[in-house]
């Protein structure tokens, strides 16, 4: 839906303001992300997560280049892949995507979704491997779907979500498999009952994504960088 000014008789007609525009954007991230968690919660299936977010990648990739994942944003907006005026909006749609997914299990499931850390694994370890496997995932987006020199392919979305069923299977025991601040964050924040004495799955789930995207993001400028000078 568009608004145009030359209705108000002031020689505005060629300011046409698309204000809807941007909201298919932070609409498709926060479906995407709800559809996403909602999965992690009712399944905890590294297989039925990644072909959801493969699912949810070609559907949406189009319209906002399905993120679903803060540190996904994060590291593409690291590069300028992603604007200042959209880094902040994706991000809490996918968060607000994450909460409601977190609320739908416990209110109309009745059920608990919890992404923890494991007892027996330290928050040194939990930061190491959920960044290791988000660097991974991050660097798998962008040479699947942001590198020119990979564009087009039909594959990108199946090599996304094909990451996400590696890192859970490898380190899901080890970690809680997040690999995503909303995955990890929103049903720690959202359980006021236990939000206390869970601060280092908090600490584990934002510190080790941001830490793996923001490696990562420096890894393809740098690649891109060599790739220039010869």
């Amino acid at each position: 839906m568009f608004i145009s000014f030359s209705s108000c008789g002031i020689g505005m007609s060629n300011y046409i303001l698309p204000i809807y525009i941007h909201m298919n954007k932070y609409i498709a991230e926060f479906i995407g992300t709800f559809f996403l968690v909602l999965v992690v919660g009712l399944t905890g299936s590294p297989v039925a997560i990644g072909l959801t977010l493969a699912l949810m990648v070609y559907t949406f990739a189009s319209t906002s280049g399905s993120n679903f994942n803060p540190a996904v944003s994060f590291g593409l907006w690291i590069n300028q892949k992603l604007s200042n005026y959209d880094f902040p909006r994706y991000v809490l749609s996918q968060l607000l995507g994450a909460g409601v997914a977190v609320l739908f299990i416990r209110l109309v499931m009745k059920k608990s979704m919890e992404v923890l850390l494991p007892a027996d694994t330290t928050v040194l370890m939990g930061i190491a491997l959920e960044a290791l496997f988000t660097f991974l995932f991050v660097t798998v987006i962008y040479n699947v779907a942001v590198k020119k020199s990979s564009l087009p392919n039909q594959y990108f979305g199946f090599a996304i979500g094909l990451t996400i069923f590696v890192a859970a299977t490898a380190v899901g025991k080890l970690t809680g498999g997040a690999f995503n601040p909303a995955v990890g964050l929103m049903p720690v924040l959202l359980n006021t009952e236990t939000l206390s004495v869970n601060t280092n799955s908090l600490i584990v789930y934002f510190v080790g994504p941001m830490l793996g995207a923001l490696c990562a993001a420096f890894l393809y400028r740098y690649m891109k960088e060599d790739s220039k000078k010869r």
